[in-house]
């Protein structure tokens, strides 16, 4: 049971760490998808963490760029150019929040943290060490 969770876990991470490469890879250039060459990947059959609904298996997702374009339980005709992941056993979720992190405190932390933070799906911080204006 002990490997079979620690898999799933490395199965997980491992879907967060690619999703967040491609979706986070659009970020930094507010035009990137605006651009008719936007990275576009395709999940099938995956099962989705939805804040709302909960768990959702067997739903495939469309990101193009810096936007996901579709959310759907039926199939999604692949774009072309489109990276296709096999998604069954594997879970896609939302970028999760760290509300309370000290990386100001020690300077440089921050620049060997956010990788570490973005490894493991945490898209978001609240740094509490920030002097208040």
């Amino acid at each position: 049971m002990t490997i079979q969770i620690k898999s799933a876990l490395q199965n997980l991470n491992f879907l967060i760490v690619i999703a967040l490469a491609f979706v986070m890879g659009g970020c930094n250039d507010a035009a990137s998808d605006k651009t008719p060459e936007a990275h576009t990947i395709l999940f099938e059959s995956v099962t989705i963490i939805d804040a709302k609904s909960g768990e959702r298996a067997n739903f495939n997702v469309l990101i193009s760029g810096n936007k996901i374009v579709e959310v759907s339980d039926q199939p999604i005709e692949s774009p072309p150019n489109c990276t296709v992941i096999d998604g069954k056993g594997k879970y896609l979720i939302p970028g999760l929040w760290d509300a309370h992190v000290h990386v100001t405190f020690t300077p440089g932390l921050e620049q060997s943290m956010f990788p570490l933070f973005l490894g493991n799906g945490i898209t978001s911080i609240r740094d509490t060490g920030i002097p208040v204006a």
